[in-house]
């Protein structure tokens, strides 16, 4: 069975001012960790492999902890033994978590792994260790902490010497590619910090990409109506329940939201083994106003789509929501439609929302 669906969803999480407290409001904080008026997300992963045709590989071991503004916050993973997308992992642990103590607020993302195999098995290694933590400290300011560290190193037989201080090499796999070793990427700004680190990064001559012990996790200030959550994406096929291709036209809402500004994300036209899709395109909005209030959108339009019999032309998926200034959250879904359906080449109704209609060689909702 063959699916492709296209997506637009976005949320706000958000809750009591981060004032003072009444006693009732006390009992809960206790319960639900402490408000703050900073945006945490963090993400880990034991392995993730990305190809340059269709299809990418889930990653391994993948813990999440998504847009929060509640400390403490845990989330994590381990798996025993993984194979996947061309990397071979053994106890691989992800932790995700937010703090506040002593006037510093941070999100902070762990992945170890105890050793592995990656690149075909040209490159072998152990006891990998990245770590992310993206903090604000009072008086100071945002910054980022990373660590990068690996037990032992094999290139194609060759012990390869790692140097102390965690800087970042790159390797060459002979006839195969090139390997990066402690990759660390940061942005640091007045109202945020995020940091992303990759122990090892695999770069094949056939442009596949294989990342092994992933750390990421970001912190915002500024998000007092609430963080956002979610995103749009122009399509994603799922093959026989298990192969997925490349999302199209993917574009993620930022925590914060995105300022006022439009963030766009588009691709052409291509040709998969299950249809013929045309350009999609999706967008991301959010804002928070002074009032303690913030809105915010996702949306995705797919010029046309064909699978067989069926066509459809000028599909549209958008998600709103709206925080009032006393915390009133609303969402909807208007926006979403389709302009044109035929089968076989005769135009079809618009079915309701949810509703399934078959056509020669499947159905579509």
């Amino acid at each position: 069975m063959t699916s492709v669906a296209m997506m637009a969803g976005v949320g706000l999480i958000s809750g009591p001012p981060a004032t003072a407290l009444d006693e009732g409001s006390q009992q809960l904080a206790g319960k639900r960790g402490i408000l703050t008026d900073f945006g945490y997300d963090a993400t880990a992963y034991g392995s993730k492999s990305d190809d340059n045709t269709t299809a990418d590989s889930d990653a391994t071991a993948v813990s999440h902890l998504p847009c929060t503004r509640y400390v403490p916050r845990d989330r994590d993973n381990h798996v025993a033994n993984s194979d996947q997308g061309g990397v071979t992992l053994r106890n691989v642990d992800t932790h995700n978590f937010t703090r506040q103590r002593n006037g510093v607020t941070s999100a902070t993302s762990v992945a170890t792994a105890e050793g592995g195999k990656m690149a075909g098995g040209a490159v072998r290694f152990t006891d990998l260790r990245a770590s992310n933590r993206s903090l604000h400290e009072r008086g100071e300011g945002f910054r980022v902490e990373q660590v990068s560290s690996i037990g032992s190193l094999e290139v194609s037989g060759v012990n390869v010497p790692i140097p102390s201080n965690g800087r970042t090499f790159t390797v060459p796999v002979p006839g195969r590619g090139d390997l990066v070793v402690n990759e660390r990427k940061r942005k640091v700004t007045k109202r945020s910090a995020v940091g992303t680190v990759n122990v090892l990064k695999f770069v094949g001559t056939d442009g596949t990409v294989q990342r092994t012990a992933h750390a990421q996790s970001r912190i915002d200030g500024n998000v007092e109506g609430g963080v956002f959550q979610g995103g749009a994406v122009g399509s994603r096929a799922v093959v026989a329940d298990t192969a997925t291709s490349k999302k199209g036209a993917a574009q993620p809402i930022p925590c914060p939201g995105t300022f006022g500004k439009v963030l766009e994300s588009s691709t052409g036209e291509a040709n998969p083994t299950f249809g013929v899709l045309g350009a999609r395109r999706s967008f991301a909005y959010g804002v928070q106003r002074d009032n303690r209030s913030a809105e915010g959108y996702t949306r995705s339009i797919v010029e046309s789509a064909s699978f067989g019999a069926l066509t459809l032309r000028n599909i549209r998926g958008r998600a709103n929501v709206t925080r009032q200034a006393d915390g009133d959250v609303k969402r909807n879904a208007r926006g979403t439609g389709v302009g044109s359906i035929t089968v076989a080449g005769q135009e079809q109704d618009k079915p309701p929302a949810g509703e399934a209609q078959r056509f020669p060689g499947g159905e579509y909702t």
